[in-house]
Parts: C-alpha cells; sequence; structure tokens
C-alpha cells in the first residue's frame, strides 16, 4: 500500500472506500484505491 501512495509511477493518493469480508473462515480487508494518472481504479 506504501508503494501505490508513494510512489511516482503508480500515484494513488486516494483511498476511496475500505471494506472487511468475512468468508465464514476467514477475515479480509478489501481498499479501492483512486489515481489521477489512470482511469483504473485498484482493488486490492
Amino acid at each position: 500500500m506504501t508503494a501505490l501512495h508513494d510512489d511516482e509511477a503508480f500515484r494513488f493518493p486516494i483511498l476511496s472506500d475500505l471494506c472487511g469480508v468475512d468468508t465464514g473462515t476467514t477475515l479480509e480487508v478489501v481498499y479501492h484505491l483512486w489515481s489521477d494518472v489512470t482511469p483504473d481504479w485498484v482493488r486490492a
């Protein structure tokens, strides 16, 4: 997450959403990131 935020090649300065997912056996975290250099969103 630090590289996606800090690295000029990626530039994802905005965390738009943070959610938790309970699959029944594990808990997961999902991040939605926005970049001003690409129209794509990252879901990690």
